[in-house]
C-alpha cells in the first residue's frame, strides 16, 4: 500500500506542478497582451488560449486538493463515520459518471473535428484532461475510503 501511495502521490504532484506552470504561463501571456495592446498589437486568440489553459489548471489541480484534503467541504448532516462512507460512495459514483461522460465527449469531439474558431485548436484533448482530473480524483477518493475503512482516517491537511 505504501508503494501505491507513493506512486499516486507522485502522479498527483506532477499534475499539480504542470497546472502551476500553466498558470504562470497564462499570467505572463496576459501581461504580455496588456503590454502589446498599448502598441495596438494584441495577441490573437488570447481568449481561446486562456479558456483552455484555465481548464488544464483547474482539472490538473483538483486531484491535488483532494489528496491534501484542502478542498471545500460542507457537512450538512454529520451523525458519525458512516456518513463519511455514504458521502464517499455518492461522490465516487458522481466522479465515475463525469469521467465516463468526459471520455465519451472527448472521443466525439475528436471524431467530429471540433476546434476553436480563431486558432483551430482541437477541443478533444481538453475534454480528456477534464476526464483525467475527475478520474484521478476518483482514485484518490477510493484510496481515502480504503484508509477510512481500515480506521486509518485520512488526517486533515496531510501533505504527501
Amino acid at each position: 500500500m505504501k508503494a501505491f501511495e507513493k506512486f499516486l502521490g507522485s502522479i498527483i504532484r506532477i499534475s499539480a506542478i504542470i497546472g502551476g506552470i500553466l498558470l504562470i504561463f497564462l499570467m505572463l501571456l496576459i501581461a504580455l497582451d496588456v503590454i502589446m495592446r498599448s502598441f495596438r498589437m494584441p495577441i490573437v486568440g488570447l481568449v481561446e488560449i486562456s479558456v483552455y489553459t484555465v481548464v488544464c489548471v483547474v482539472y490538473l489541480g483538483i486531484p491535488w486538493c483532494a489528496w491534501n484534503n484542502s478542498h471545500v467541504r460542507v457537512d450538512i448532516v454529520k451523525k458519525g463515520k458512516w456518513m463519511d462512507h455514504v458521502t464517499n460512495v455518492l461522490l465516487l459514483i458522481t466522479l465515475a459518471y463525469i469521467t465516463v461522460q468526459c471520455v465519451a465527449q472527448s472521443a466525439k469531439a475528436y471524431e467530429m473535428g471540433i476546434a476553436t474558431v480563431m486558432l483551430h485548436v482541437p477541443r478533444w484533448p481538453f475534454l480528456g484532461i477534464t476526464g483525467y482530473g475527475f478520474a484521478l480524483s476518483a482514485i484518490v477518493l477510493l484510496y481515502q475510503e480504503s484508509l477510512l475503512i481500515k480506521q486509518k482516517v485520512w488526517p486533515e491537511g496531510k501533505a504527501l
